[in-house]
């Protein structure tokens, strides 16, 4: 959804002027807070441009050596529901992405393999433990 990490024009405008770059955060941030940005019909293509988003960010972070996430964050927690294909694309983006929620987040995993749905199937038992050895 996003061009290469190094042509990304978000990325050139922070390097070239940072005022610029800091109203242009902070449209993002107004925009992507109404409830139907974007793709409100469908939140499957939501979620596929927040990772991409997240991916992108994360990665000129590291470039960088300068952290811009924690100013999306807002932008990140815009939707209700997370649906995340599990053979298009690595669950450590979201992770990225949940930990900058205030709540807890529905999550929708779909194309899971055998293994993956066992390991899901796991996962809905924590919150009913209290500890495990």
């Amino acid at each position: 959804m996003f061009p290469s990490h190094s042509s990304h024009p978000y990325c050139q405008l922070v390097e070239t002027d940072k005022d610029a770059g800091t109203r242009f955060l902070t449209q993002l941030s107004s925009v992507c807070s109404y409830k139907t940005f974007p793709f409100n019909y469908n939140r499957h293509d939501q979620s596929d441009f927040l990772l991409d988003l997240c991916s992108h960010v994360k990665y000129y972070e590291t470039q960088t050596g300068r952290s811009y996430l924690p100013a999306l964050q807002s932008v990140f927690q815009s939707p209700d529901v997370w649906i995340i294909d599990l053979s298009e694309r690595k669950i450590s983006v979201l992770l990225e992405v949940l930990k900058l929620h205030t709540e807890k987040k529905t999550v929708d995993l779909r194309r899971c393999s055998e293994e993956e749905r066992e390991v899901m199937s796991f996962l809905q038992c924590l919150k009913h433990i209290s500890q495990l050895r």
